[in-house]
């Protein structure tokens, strides 16, 4: 399986404009393990300090923060995506988002002291994690872009059209909070595009 899991990190590479040698790609492998989730189950608790990044190779799930007692999500992960509750890794401070799988999920995780010591120790780890939060960074600035420039039926077809495979596992009202509407008009949304 970490063959698969291999040749996945290095695609995701390509997505960040980076390339490592085998000899560091095998190292993160070296000390990520494998892990699996259960539909409804946390990768990451709201309070919990952050500890692990995740590989997923497999599943879908999503990152979400309560406020007046709501849950509200703001996004999604898919196969070959790393994810974790980042601000709390980085910060080492308790999470204010929590992680759930919404299909049962394989990952890979790699741990906070692990990863500090294998960036000390390879020039490649630590600008992988340079290019990281750089690609992060632009990924969130593409969101809210998002978010004030395009509809909600916008953001939803963009979603369909790039994870059409998951698309169907993520719930309604996860959805709904994600493009910033009430179910009822994401359903509306929905039969308008299933009548088209």
């Amino acid at each position: 399986m970490k063959t698969k899991g291999f040749s996945s990190v290095k695609e995701w590479l390509k997505k960040i404009n980076l390339t490592l040698s085998d000899d560091s790609i095998a190292q993160l492998f070296e000390v990520m393990r494998s892990v699996n989730y259960k539909k409804g189950e946390h990768l990451t608790n709201i309070g919990d300090v952050e500890n692990r990044l995740y590989f997923i190779t497999s599943g879908v799930a999503r990152a979400y923060f309560t406020h007046d007692n709501e849950e509200y999500s703001f996004r999604f992960f898919f196969d070959n995506e790393f994810t974790s509750a980042y601000f709390s890794f980085i910060t080492r401070t308790p999470s204010e988002d929590g992680l759930q799988a919404l299909s049962n999920l394989h990952a890979y995780c790699l741990d906070y002291d692990s990863l500090e010591k294998i960036s000390k120790a390879n020039p490649e780890i630590q600008l992988l994690r340079q290019k990281s939060i750089e690609y992060f960074y632009l990924e969130k600035i593409n969101a809210q872009k998002q978010l004030l420039c395009l509809t909600a039926e916008e953001r939803y077809k963009e979603l369909v059209d790039n994870e059409k495979n998951w698309i169907q596992e993520i719930p309604l009202k996860h959805l709904a909070t994600f493009l910033g509407i009430k179910p009822q008009s994401l359903s509306r949304i929905r039969k308008t595009w299933k009548n088209d």
